[in-house]
């Protein structure tokens, strides 16, 4: 029994950590849009722990049969998906969910453990210490997935929100605004960013019942392009909460894949370790967030990172595609695009154009020439002015937050520098900062004009770096932004030598994942000089020295 299990237990765990971190997210993800699609009801938060139950029996059985009856756990896992289904009451389509969870978790024990590095093997019994270590966190990042795909069964649930007690994200997500930018996009109105069609809700003594309630309506900055990716919600137009479901789970698997990807293409001959640390990063504050607020800016920057594999890979369509869809939903993927000139790619820069003017055909012809006009002469002066965060930059309680160097003379002004009208500073830092990237892309391009002789590791990383350094270039940059450089962070153990650099790197991970509650003036000093801590390394990645490939 559990033979496999014993002879090569890394890989096992491994793969059984991984299938408990998908279940509650490919549970949470299915049950609402199914029960949407079908006229149902959704099963509720039972699922979650229904979801981790089937997922552990479904990674059991598989790792019993390996060698016979291989085609047991998945007759078994759906019987069992079934059982636990009628057992906690399930609709049809929460039941669905479960054995959507079962089979996944069966799929996933057969193809993992193989495809798993050999470097993993024997690390137990020569690292017990922090294999110990590294369980307890894993089952840690474990429960706290559950815990969001909680809040995304039930929003009443806030106790199992990301960081609990925190109003303003019990009632905030930004796929409000993706959904309603859609509807108005289809609905034919003028200007659909005017920001009379955007009331904030944050100031009113009672919030407004919409169709997006609990949640306030987000404002929509984004280009009308990205309203194309928008449509993949179409089919569940009108049940935001079903929306909303299905973007949770959508952007947790495409997360999952990328770091298998990114881990396994870019991580060099040490990969093994940026893919073991891959379920911690998965529960990382700025994930979890992301997950939680359904922000598109996880998708954005993974879509951006593998447009720039596929050019190293040689399949420059494929990456022009990549790279013109997220500059075109985001606009600071576009920095890339920087690091292309400098390189004298012209492919690569060809396809990207060529792709970027077929998505503005595509999105002129589905929403009209209006959005683009509105938001080349109205919302894009707004955000480089900052005007478009005006209520944000002058709320107290949303700068600590704040990560970008648009943010700096607010947060001196609130600890009692004498600033004067901060506004105009603020942009004068915003325009340095922006010259800074662009001479730092201009660098990276150049340090990297030849092909690569062996790792693409460091390549790798100062894409990310550059990601997120662009993200900062937003007078208003959430913690989520930090997303680019944490993962850089895990990557970056596939380059360290020494323990010295690996508790550097884990030190660094905690300084800019941790939000401990604290008084108003020490979170302030606190979180910024975590947010200027990344930004300045961030920048180091940038200037090092190339860096002797390893050879893969």
């Amino acid at each position: 029994m559990l033979v496999a299990v014993r002879r090569q237990p890394e890989r096992w765990l491994f793969t059984g950590f991984v299938a408990l971190l998908l279940a509650p997210v490919i549970t949470q993800g299915l049950d609402r849009p199914l029960a949407s699609l079908a006229g149902s009801s959704p099963s509720g938060v039972a699922l979650t722990v229904g979801g981790l139950v089937v997922a552990l029996l479904g990674w059991l059985l598989t790792a019993a049969c390996v060698e016979r009856r291989r085609q047991l756990p998945w007759a078994a896992t759906v019987v069992v998906a079934i059982a636990v289904g009628l057992a906690v009451d399930a609709h049809p389509p929460g039941v669905a969910a479960l054995v959507a969870a079962a089979m996944s978790a069966v799929g996933l024990a057969r193809w993992l453990p193989p495809r798993t590095p050999p470097a993993v093997d024997g690390l137990i019994r020569r690292h017990r210490a922090l294999t110990g270590g590294y369980v307890l966190f894993a089952l840690l990042s474990i429960v706290q997935v559950s815990r969001v795909s909680v809040f995304m069964a039930d929003p009443a649930r806030t106790d199992a929100q990301i960081i609990p007690g925190i109003e303003f994200l019990e009632h905030h997500s930004c796929l409000t605004a993706y959904v309603r930018a859609d509807e108005l996009a289809h609905d034919g109105a003028l200007n659909l960013y005017r920001a009379e069609l955007w009331p904030n809700a944050h100031e009113k003594a009672a919030r407004p019942v919409t169709p997006f309630s609990p949640f306030d309506i987000d404002a929509y900055f984004y280009p009308p392009t990205f309203l194309l990716v928008a449509e993949l919600l179409a089919p569940l137009r009108g049940d935001y909460l079903a929306q909303r479901a299905a973007w949770f789970g959508l952007n947790g698997l495409l997360l999952a894949a990328a770091l298998w990807i990114v881990a396994r293409r870019l991580g060099g001959p040490r990969w093994h370790r940026p893919l073991l640390i891959a379920p911690l990063f998965f529960a990382s504050l700025p994930v979890l967030l992301i997950l939680q607020v359904g922000n598109a800016q996880a998708a954005v920057v993974i879509i951006s990172v593998l447009a720039m594999l596929s050019f190293e890979l040689e399949r420059p369509a494929l990456g022009g595609f990549l790279l013109a869809l997220a500059t075109l939903s985001k606009v600071s993927p576009g920095i890339l695009g920087v690091v292309l000139l400098a390189q004298r790619r012209d492919r690569a820069v060809a396809w990207t154009a060529g792709f970027g003017l077929l998505l503005l055909a595509v999105t002129a012809t589905a929403y009209g020439l209006d959005p683009l006009v509105s938001w080349f002469r109205y919302t894009l002066p707004r955000l480089s002015s900052g005007e478009a965060f005006l209520e944000m930059l002058n709320h107290r309680e949303s700068v600590p937050g704040n990560a970008a160097p648009f943010a700096w003379p607010f947060k001196l002004a609130l600890l009692g520098v004498d600033v004067g009208d901060p506004w105009p500073i603020a942009r004068r830092i915003s325009q340095a900062f922006t010259l800074l990237v662009v001479t730092l892309a201009v660098l990276s391009g150049r340090k990297h004009a030849a092909p690569a002789p062996g790792a693409l590791t460091p390549r790798a990383l100062e894409w990310m770096a550059l990601l997120f350094l662009t993200a900062l270039r937003s007078p208003f940059a959430p913690a989520y932004v930090l997303f680019a450089f944490v993962w850089a962070i895990t990557l970056w153990s596939a380059e360290v030598t020494g323990r010295r650099g690996g508790v550097a790197l884990v030190l660094l991970f905690i300084a800019v994942t941790t939000a401990p509650p604290l008084p108003y003036t020490a979170q302030l000093i606190v979180f910024s000089s975590a947010q200027l801590l990344a930004t300045s390394v961030a920048v180091w990645l940038l200037l090092r020295p190339r860096r002797r490939d390893a050879s893969a």
